[in-house]
């Protein structure tokens, strides 16, 4: 038995963890391993769908932000990215957080895109926009397919009024 210097009996010390600590950072493990799961494979099984269903819900925000800006709006799609531009005396990346980056394509995903009945070539690399929004709410007709090897293709249609359509194959 150990005594202080004001005459207290000290009790030993404890080496280790309690049970309620190693829960706690057994749960928080356990959280973080499921979340990177769910991410990786969602996102590999999926590409295609993924991909779609973001483009397909940014369509509607580029022709609202064209029609209240009043600016013109473009998408340049590449092999490997989209990227939305607005038009002020050159294009540039739009300054609206939600649409001011480049959503890079992951692997695998193949993109065919059709505007006025001719297929575009995506391996070019352009600075222009090739489908445009307008401020009076029309857009450029275009049908872009989305597919990968073993997956589901999709494809996304707009009609000049802004209509979009989306197909699952």
């Amino acid at each position: 038995m150990q005594i202080s210097v004001t005459g207290t009996v000290m009790k030993p010390r404890q080496h280790g963890y309690t049970l309620v600590e190693v829960l706690v950072v057994t749960f928080i493990i356990g959280i973080i391993a499921s979340i990177i799961m769910v991410n990786f494979t969602v996102e590999d099984i999926h590409k295609p769908k993924y991909f779609g269903q973001y483009f397909s819900r940014m369509i509607p925000v580029a022709q609202q932000q064209a029609i209240l800006t009043p600016a013109e709006i473009g998408l340049l799609v590449n092999k490997d990215s989209i990227q939305f531009l607005q038009y002020d005396k050159s294009w540039q990346a739009i300054d609206v957080s939600f649409m001011a980056h480049s959503t890079l394509l992951l692997q695998g995903i193949n993109l065919n895109l059709v505007i006025d009945g001719k297929v575009v070539d995506l391996n070019k690399k352009i600075t222009n926009p090739q489908i445009l929004f307008s401020a009076d709410g029309e857009i450029t007709p275009f049908k872009l397919s989305i597919s990968a090897a073993g997956v589901d293709s999709y494809t996304i249609t707009s009609s000049a009024n802004g209509e979009i359509n989306v197909n699952n194959e």
